[in-house]
């Protein structure tokens, strides 16, 4: 009790039992025990693009340095022709690349071609008769010559029976030498023709327009008689055998001479013809020794004429089998 006279005493909170009266107050505030303790969070991300696709579009032609306006169909169409462009541009490139370096293997051979297959053609025929006189070929004779050394490397010889006229005329027999009974005893040319390129590819593992090569005395015996027959059978002259070595027309060229034929030319490069004139085996064998001096006097044997046009004209056309 306060004595009258007595200042009043401070306001002491009343102790409690078990209290220290001494013991200091924390007066300190104690953290929540429920609340989390996390890291600060990122600010919110803007608002994404209403026209993501378009955007995309944009930004693929600006790399291309091609137009960013128009709307979305115009900038798709525009990036699509870019896109085309450029896998056209890097086709176009590669075959580029490709020739060139097929050009650089050739070049680098003693000649452009692994095989030459000389060939010298017979076929039935009329006295007078114009090319419309429907022939057909009875002696197949090729001889196959390696590039790199210009030997030769294979012979190749075949009668064949001729179907729409399949009786020989006397001027054809007096002119070529074949007789009725080689033709009678022989197959038919579908049959002779399959056994020449299974022949051929005896010679190359890889025959292509790259690789072999057909060379004649002229682009007649290609051009002309083989086209008649592959149409009266209704078959395919294969990719190699569609262009030749004009050896005629290589001549003239490379010996600065006007075009002459077989004895001509033999007889320009001091040769003589030798065997029957047109036997087909014999014709060829004569072409060959002409090839190989020309190439011996440092011709490169290049193909000269295209034989895959149908060049000709005529009745025959229409005949079949």
């Amino acid at each position: 009790m306060r004595k009258v006279g007595e200042p009043p005493a401070a306001d002491t909170p009343e102790a409690l039992p078990g209290d220290t009266p001494d013991a200091p107050r924390d007066d300190t505030p104690e953290a929540p025990q429920d609340v989390a303790q996390h890291a600060p969070e990122e600010p919110a991300a803007g608002p994404a693009s209403a026209t993501p696709h378009v955007d995309a579009l944009r930004a693929q032609l600006e790399q291309l340095g091609l137009s960013t306006s128009g709307k979305k169909d115009d900038l798709a169409k525009r990036l699509a022709k870019a896109r085309k462009r450029e896998a056209n541009n890097r086709a176009a490139q590669a075959k580029a690349e490709a020739a060139a370096a097929l050009q650089a293997a050739r070049d680098a051979k003693p000649q452009p071609f692994d095989i030459y297959l000389v060939c010298d053609i017979e076929a039935t025929c009329d006295e007078n008769s114009g090319f419309n006189f429907a022939n057909e070929i009875i002696e197949l004779p090729v001889v196959a010559i390696d590039g790199a050394t210009m030997e030769t490397i294979g012979t190749f010889r075949k009668f064949v029976r001729p179907i729409l006229n399949p009786t020989l005329t006397d001027f054809c027999t007096r002119l070529t030498g074949i007789t009725q009974e080689q033709v009678d005893a022989a197959d038919p040319f579908s049959v002779v023709f399959a056994q020449l390129l299974d022949w051929i590819a005896t010679l190359h593992p890889n025959p292509t327009r790259e690789t072999v090569v057909f060379a004649t005395d002229g682009p007649w015996d290609l051009r002309d008689f083989m086209e008649k027959e592959l149409r009266y059978n209704n078959l395919s002259r294969p990719d190699y055998m569609r262009r030749v070595v004009d050896v005629r027309k290589s001549y003239a060229k490379f010996y600065d001479k006007r075009s002459i034929g077989l004895n001509g030319m033999l007889a320009g490069l001091g040769m003589q013809f030798e065997g029957r004139e047109h036997s087909g085996i014999d014709d060829t064998n004569n072409v060959a020794r002409i090839l190989k001096r020309m190439a011996a006097d440092g011709h490169r044997l290049e193909a000269t004429t295209d034989v895959n046009n149908k060049a000709t004209s005529g009745a025959w056309k229409s005949l079949r089998k």
